[in-house]
């Protein structure tokens, strides 16, 4: 009987155990969170929308936003969405797929490489070199190279090269909403500074930052501004050869004529890994007009780029990304952004690991009360 009733305490202690596992597991895979990963796709993206009134030109990059998109002429690999997409006049071309969950209105202007996905109603005149697939209705005067299926009906004036299925279950892919990563928790404060001439600053945290004609040496660490105002143009220059350079700012970010240089290297030469060592994250808004290097983070705010702006790198906003036309060199996106809070991450960690101690504790002391006494 006492035999019995040791190896039903064993049973009972091992079945514990296991099920500590598992929640030390679980709390883990809390603890690290995996939402950002997707993120890191994207060339240009908008937590709410993109309004584009010039050109977009992102040869390589991938343009998403979980809302609208307004592309008055766009060049990328792929868009993305979870709203509709719409082209007025400028045309949307891409070598890839165009998936949006809302409906599609496309100009002759442009060109689908891969597949158009939309979620409800396609209206196009653009050529599509895979297959059209809409939920509803499709409404097309462009030539499409594969078939086209919608859940309503088809009204094609183009050149079909596959079948034409009206009716019927188009199963068209849909895009999943991107989760934004969390904005750094930090605070600024100490010297304002304006400059009109060369200066270079040590990491640390600043007051507002004015820069009016000035050329600016940055070198590797983490700068704190309350706000970065450029009323004249203005270098900056990078060096990463010691580690990645990270500026936050707690206010928003003017640029207005900035250039920018990478280890000596212009801003439109810098390969795209190395644009990985420069970060940028604003509480507030930034505001571009001129060439811009690195990863660009404005989780509560709006990007807007100005003129013919020439951007190596990504730019992330959590609400709108307005652009009235520019550049984008794809860029790799800077570790900063995806990365959790050291200290947070840590603190979880002592907390996972001060409760799995007490749960062992307590399953060895009901099961084996002997051995806590012994």
């Amino acid at each position: 009987m006492t035999t019995s009733i040791r190896f039903a305490g064993v049973a009972r202690y091992q079945e514990s155990i296991r099920g500590l596992c598992g929640a030390i597991l679980i709390a883990l895979a809390m603890a690290i969170p995996a939402r950002a990963d997707s993120i890191g796709t994207y060339t240009l993206f908008a937590g709410h929308a993109i309004q584009a009134t010039g050109g977009i030109t992102a040869t390589a990059g991938v343009i998403g936003s979980n809302g609208d998109m307004y592309l008055n002429g766009a060049t990328a690999q792929t868009v993305r969405g979870g709203g509709s997409i719409f082209d007025v006049f400028g045309g949307v071309t891409t070598t890839g797929d165009v998936t949006v969950n809302g409906n599609a209105q496309l100009t002759f202007f442009g060109g689908i490489g891969g597949n158009l996905n939309v979620g409800q109603n396609a209206y196009t005149s653009a050529n599509v070199a895979g297959n059209i697939r809409a939920g509803n209705n499709v409404t097309t005067s462009g030539n499409t190279t594969g078939s086209i299926f919608a859940g309503g009906s088809i009204t094609s004036t183009g050149t079909v090269s596959g079948s034409t299925n009206p009716f019927t279950a188009a199963n068209p892919t849909a895009f999943s909403n991107v989760a934004l990563p969390a904005a750094h928790a930090f605070s600024s404060g100490g010297t304002s500074l304006t400059l009109t001439s060369t200066q270079s600053l040590a990491p640390a945290s600043y007051g507002g930052l004015v820069l009016n004609g000035a050329t600016l040496n940055l070198t590797a660490g983490n700068y704190y501004f309350s706000d970065i105002t450029m009323t004249g143009g203005a270098t900056f220059n990078f060096n990463t050869t010691q580690g990645p350079i990270n500026i936050y700012v707690t206010g928003s970010v003017y640029l207005n004529g900035p250039s920018m240089n990478l280890n000596g290297i212009a801003v439109s030469n810098v390969s795209s890994a190395a644009t990985s060592q420069v970060y940028w994250e604003t509480h507030g808004n930034f505001r571009l007009d001129g060439n811009l290097l690195g990863t660009v983070y404005a989780p509560s705010g709006d990007i807007q780029v100005l003129g013919l702006s020439t951007v190596n790198g990504d730019l992330i906003a959590g609400n709108d990304l307005v652009i009235t036309g520019g550049n984008f060199i794809t860029g790799t996106q800077s570790a900063a952004l995806t990365v959790p809070e050291p200290a947070g991450l840590t603190l979880s960690l002592f907390a996972l690991a001060g409760l799995s101690f007490a749960r062992w504790r307590k399953a060895r002391r009901r099961h084996f009360p002997a051995a806590e006494t012994g």
